[in-house]
């Protein structure tokens, strides 16, 4: 199992949908829109949960190559969402 880190903001800025603080409601129904599933579509989620559904469609991304990789490779770098039409294995 790999450790990854990641920051939500930034990949919610990659997918082009608002951060927690410009509106929990805008966040939670882009995640939707996203194909998110489970509570968010029966609840209203916090910002912290939110954040943490837009971690874990990074860590997805990452296993299964699709991601983008920013930093020194000599130390652990931040895994990103790859946008685009093309996804290119790492």
């Amino acid at each position: 199992m790999d450790v990854i880190e990641t920051y939500p903001g930034a990949a919610q800025d990659l997918l082009g949908i608002r951060r927690k603080q410009y509106g929990l409601g805008e966040l939670q129904e882009s995640l939707k829109k996203l194909g998110c599933s489970g509570d968010i579509l029966t609840r209203n989620l916090t910002g912290d949960e939110l954040d943490a559904i837009s971690c874990a469609m990074v860590a997805k991304q990452y296993g299964e190559g699709h991601y983008l990789a920013i930093g020194d490779p000599s130390e652990i770098r931040m895994i990103l969402p790859r946008t685009g039409k093309v996804a290119i294995k790492h």
